[in-house]
């Protein structure tokens, strides 16, 4: 009962916050409903495609199939993903909703190219359609189900952070618009332009192969790792920032595991503060972080000279060579060491490194010291480059 509830707020609360150990309970859930139900669609379906001889509404049921099994598939790994962590697994098993995504959007792609064939079979050979006005009727009924399920489902992922029961709401959602193409294939089919049938099949394949697409480059991206977006880095950022003695934040890395994150960041402090009192101000980062984002954070504190006429005008320096280099984006963590044989400014700059290959890296870099050393004579530039992603 508690689990229904749980679900009933998802939907309709906007206020209610889920916790991490709802959520695998809550995709499991999810599965089952759009097991019983696509298992009932594919069964009429099935049966008045086999009545009325549309191989595209065959077709449509054959898709409800791939429901199913996708839907399986999720509830698998929501069971896989429910089980806590061991010796081999010490951050638990949640990336299998990762791998259960990615196994959807297989079986969904071969499904789609399975229609297409079945379908180029039809068009070769037509066949007149007879179907009368309760035909009609239950494929607009098919729409709307599927519509409302792929709707909540997409919600429902949405509120959970997960990426299978989105991918699942996707292929609700293709469904529906598949069932579309097969109520103008079974009308066009029914007023004597046969090859709508078989067009139809065709265009409700092309649907199904698009949606694993989807799915799959979501997941291997998920699997490969991908980075943070600017809101998150910006909610991380203002978070720590909410913290008055500290200055700026920045190199933020988050790695995922499944409903689990793990959060790095350096914070700037100012380099007089007792070590102690530094220690207290990451500390009380890092319970705001778990509080506020369920995550687990480690936080390096970075030393900065803010009574310093010298950095400042190394600062201001920095601010101008940087305009005149389009993909580099800031410049952090600016310390200055003295050393017998040497003065070296260290630095790190944030540098969009997208479109840019190691030559043209190390050239930057090069451009920047020499820059420093011809304005500040005697000393050196140690600079550090840092991808733009983790200073948003």
């Amino acid at each position: 009962m508690n689990k229904i509830n749980s679900l009933y707020n998802i939907i309709f609360n906007k206020q209610y916050n889920v916790k991490i150990e709802e959520k695998a309970h809550i995709g499991q859930m999810v599965g089952w409903v759009s097991i019983v139900i696509n298992f009932l669609l594919f069964l009429t379906k099935l049966i008045f495609g086999l009545l009325i001889n549309s191989i595209a509404l065959i077709a449509d049921a054959i898709h409800s199939v791939t429901d199913i099994i996708t839907s399986i598939i999720l509830v698998i790994g929501y069971k896989i993903m429910d089980k806590p962590p061991d010796k081999e697994h010490p951050f638990g098993h949640h990336r299998a909703e990762y791998i259960s995504s990615l196994i959807m959007s297989i079986i969904i792609i071969l499904a789609g190219i399975e229609f297409i064939k079945i379908s180029f079979s039809r068009l070769a050979k037509p066949e007149i359609i007879q179907v009368g006005f309760s035909v009609y009727l239950f494929i607009f009924l098919t729409i709307i189900i599927k519509g409302l399920l792929g709707y909540y489902s997409k919600k429902i992922g949405k509120k959970i952070n997960s990426q299978a029961v989105a991918a699942d709401a996707i292929h609700h959602l293709t469904d529906a618009l598949g069932s579309i193409f097969v109520l103008f294939a079974v009308a066009g089919s029914n007023l004597g332009f046969q090859f709508m049938d078989g067009a139809g099949g065709i265009i409700v394949g092309i649907i199904l192969i698009w949606a694993g697409y989807s799915i799959a480059r979501d997941s291997v991206d998920s699997i490969l790792g991908t980075p943070p977006s600017r809101e998150t880095i910006k909610q991380i950022r203002n978070l720590c920032k909410d913290e008055d003695r500290v200055i700026d934040v920045h190199d933020i890395i988050i790695h995922h595991y499944g409903l689990i994150h793990f959060i790095s960041l350096h914070i700037e402090v100012n380099k007089s503060m007792n070590i102690v009192i530094a220690h207290d101000v990451a500390d009380k980062i890092e319970k705001k972080l778990k509080q506020e984002l369920g995550a687990h954070c480690t936080i390096h504190i970075d030393p900065v000279d803010t009574n310093n006429e010298f950095v400042d005008k190394i600062k201001k320096f920095l601010n101008e060579l940087i305009q005149t280099k389009t993909y580099v984006n800031d410049f952090h963590d600016l310390r200055l060491v003295r050393h017998k044989s040497q003065q070296l400014i260290l630095f790190d700059l944030v540098v969009d490194t997208t479109n840019l290959n190691k030559q043209e890296i190390s050239e930057c870099s090069n451009y920047f010291n020499y820059s420093i050393q011809s304005k500040f004579p005697g000393w050196k530039a140690d600079i550090d480059i840092d991808p733009v992603f983790m200073n948003n």
